[in-house]
């Protein structure tokens, strides 16, 4: 399924590009993501109180110009999803974290507009993310408890899609452009294992805020 994904993408791309794109870029970004889930207790419908993580951001970007002011966008993005909450056992209060690392491969439309030599665009579309790891870590307020850590990957869905959204402005550097640009996205489904859910007592969606800066250029 991931090999498939992928090949996709580049099928998608390469189709794009045959049928009338003008120009093809590079971009390099990085940035933080300000990641948390919604996280929903099933048999009560409560929604837990969760933190925002801050996590890291990485993206080689492709994006093929179709038109005056519409291009598609794919690429291979590197990101993290998470959050951290607090809880008690039956004795001892603790706070805990989920963090989860996903390789993405986003299909994305931008439309684009010139305003003189600075460039604002917005784009939509849904980022195929393919699960690389997962961690739970638990931290004791009590200090003379260990801090437990352990590997949660198998509770995950390893594919999962996240609808996203950006809005940014380019700024011309150097034969190239200096990107700066913000990302939110909201998953519709759980990314809970579905071999698992009837284990689960919570569900789990996305919901992340997202910069990156990024450097660009047109190769042809």
């Amino acid at each position: 399924m991931n090999k498939i994904v992928l090949c996709g993408g580049f099928i998608l791309l390469f189709i794009a590009q045959a049928s009338g794109g003008d120009k093809f870029g590079l971009a390099l970004k990085g940035g933080r993501n300000f990641a948390n889930m919604l996280v929903k207790e099933k048999s009560t419908g409560r929604i837990v109180n969760t933190n925002v993580a801050n996590e890291p951001s990485f993206m080689l970007e492709a994006e093929l110009v179709l038109g005056e002011h519409i291009s598609y966008v794919t690429g291979f993005h590197y990101i993290v999803h998470g959050y951290s909450a607090r809880d008690i056992d039956s004795v001892f209060t603790y706070r805990y974290f989920r963090r989860a690392q996903y390789l993405g491969l986003p299909q994305k439309l931008r439309i684009f507009f010139h305003h003189q030599r600075i460039q604002s665009f917005v784009s939509f579309g849904v980022n195929a993310e393919t699960l690389l790891a997962a961690r739970f870590r638990a931290e004791f307020d009590d200090r003379t408890i260990p801090d437990y850590d352990t590997d949660i990957k198998a509770l995950f869905n390893e594919l999962t899609f996240t609808p996203e959204f950006d809005a940014g402005l380019r700024f011309p550097l150097f034969g190239g452009y200096l990107t700066f640009e913000a990302t939110y996205a909201r998953g519709a489904e759980n990314v809970n294992n579905a071999d698992l859910e009837s284990r689960a007592t919570h569900s789990r969606r996305i919901r992340d805020l997202r910069i990156m800066l990024g450097i660009s250029r047109y190769v042809f």
